[in-house]
């Protein structure tokens, strides 16, 4: 039998899939003598994907900026950095595949071995994608004598998927004594503009730097601000009205002092990707008027394409010092990464629990900066606009109020639904022909109380166009010419 191509996304996509990374960072010369470790926050940058059949592999750095009060009790701060690689398996990779994979860090556990050496476990969360288009031949049933149930479908095609990053930075006013100890971001992406061949694309940066104040009494103190920032992308073959899905990282965040204020710069990865729904007709049953014809169906698989809209939100909790820490004075700072443990769908919402991990420094009355891991439970319902199947959780900042060892913590949160539902639509791909179909005579044949019958199969029975057939009064008249 005759057929025809036609192209339809094949996607993969893979959320918050968890993985370590470990190491050794040492002291740099010249600096004091690690006496304890009150705060380490870092940053994940991807340097190198790659995607096999069944496998994809991402590969990068993470910087490191770790707090420590030396022996003779002062604050100080150093940068350092680790390897690390992640993958994700399954049966729907291929190597033929585009990808876009991004990394952020979790929570970090560290040791210290001796004076100058820490032994650092940085827990990472992956979300990667990959896709391409795959030419499927289906039947065509443009042929004398083929007669075809059809329907329409909004197939998904790929029109691109890149990765770029933009440079943003910001000063903010403060009275520092000293260099930056260490600084940290976040990022979301707050608008999507597709035009001809680009998409213009803007966020907000949550930007903070730990810096020196002079005062013993509170020797540091955190710098941040909300920054906007945006990119246009050059996108070839993007139109104005295609699905557009954008996501962004921080990779790299930099402070110093600048002027009468603080300078901060990340660099921020922004993932784009482009899907166009492209309407195709296709042949879900056929037969012909002049064999016995078997059509050989197979089942086309359809992802009804969800969006990117990240909602943020502020959450929050209570929760208590863990035993055997000294007392909270006054919260100096504190850093949050979530974990998503359930995620309910029900009735166009969709119920996401997990629980925050926080990394708490803090002013105690007697023991000077000390530092405690928190965490708290929360819940959040979510609004599900296309069928969406993936959720990611992040911490964009976390404000921490309260003394002793009563705590209160206000989260800034990120939720971003994605993915979309799966579904199978039988479609005919080719059709065997049997023997050959003995000819009716011209005629009319009246069938009683056939109205409800589907004239495609009376057709079919009979070998004659469906449309040669007329229902009148509940009975239906096959006309064979």
């Amino acid at each position: 039998m005759k057929q025809r191509d036609i192209n339809v996304e094949k996607r993969f996509l893979s959320k918050e899939s968890r993985f370590s990374a470990k190491g050794q960072v040492g002291l740099p010369a010249g600096m004091d003598d690690i006496g304890r470790v009150v705060d380490i926050c870092a940053a994940a940058e991807v340097t190198d994907t790659e995607i096999t059949d069944g496998k994809l592999e991402a590969r990068g750095v993470v910087r490191l900026c770790i707090t420590y009060i030396s022996r003779d009790g002062a604050v100080c701060g150093f940068a350092s950095e680790t390897l690390f690689s992640g993958a994700v398996s399954s049966a729907e990779l291929s190597a033929d595949m585009e990808k876009l994979v991004s990394v952020r860090c979790g929570n970090i556990s560290y040791r210290v071995l001796d004076s100058a050496t820490i032994e650092v476990e940085i827990g990472l969360v992956m979300n990667a994608e990959a896709a391409c288009n795959r030419a499927i031949s289906v039947a065509d049933p443009a042929e004398e004598g083929i007669f075809a149930k059809e329907t329409e479908l909004e197939l998904p095609v790929l029109i691109c998927e890149k990765t770029v990053k933009t440079y943003p930075r910001t000063t903010v006013s403060a009275d520092i004594k000293g260099d930056v100890i260490s600084s940290w971001g976040n990022a979301v992406i707050e608008k999507i503009r597709p035009e001809d061949g680009r998409v213009a694309v803007e966020g907000r940066l949550w930007l903070n730097a730990v810096c020196p104040t002079g005062d013993p009494k509170r020797p540091v103190m955190l710098v941040s601000r909300k920054a906007p920032f945006g990119e246009l992308i050059e996108a070839e073959g993007v139109r104005e009205n295609d699905n557009i899905a954008v996501t962004c990282s921080v990779e790299r965040v930099g402070a110093r002092p600048a002027g009468d204020g603080v300078e901060i710069a990340a660099v921020v990865s922004v993932c784009c990707r482009a899907v166009r729904l492209l309407r195709e007709t296709v042949a879900t049953d056929m037969y012909s008027s002049r064999t016995e014809l078997k059509p050989v169906v197979a089942e086309l698989p359809l992802t009804q394409e969800g969006g990117s809209e990240v909602s943020v939100r502020t959450v929050t909790a209570e929760t208590k010092l863990p035993e055997g820490h000294a007392p909270v004075e006054e919260p100096l700072f504190a850093r949050g990464s979530a974990n998503i443990t359930e995620l309910r769908r029900e009735r166009g919402t969709a119920e996401v629990q997990g629980a925050i991990d926080v990394s708490l420094c803090y002013m105690s009355p007697e023991a000077g900066i000390r530092s405690a891991a928190v965490s708290a439970p929360f819940t959040e319902k979510l609004a599900m606009t296309r069928g969406e199947t993936e959720c990611t959780a992040e911490v964009l900042s976390v404000v921490c109020t309260g003394s002793g060892s009563e705590l209160t913590l206000a989260c800034e949160m990120a939720f971003g639904l994605s993915g979309g539902e799966k579904k199978l639509v039988p479609v005919v791909i080719d059709a065997e022909e049997g023997e050959a179909r003995k000819k009716q005579s011209p005629g009319i044949t009246l069938v009683l109380n056939g109205g409800d019958r589907d004239p495609f199969e009376i057709g079919r029975e009979l070998g004659i166009d469906p449309a040669d057939t007329q229902i009148r009064d509940g009975n239906m008249r096959i006309i064979r010419k």
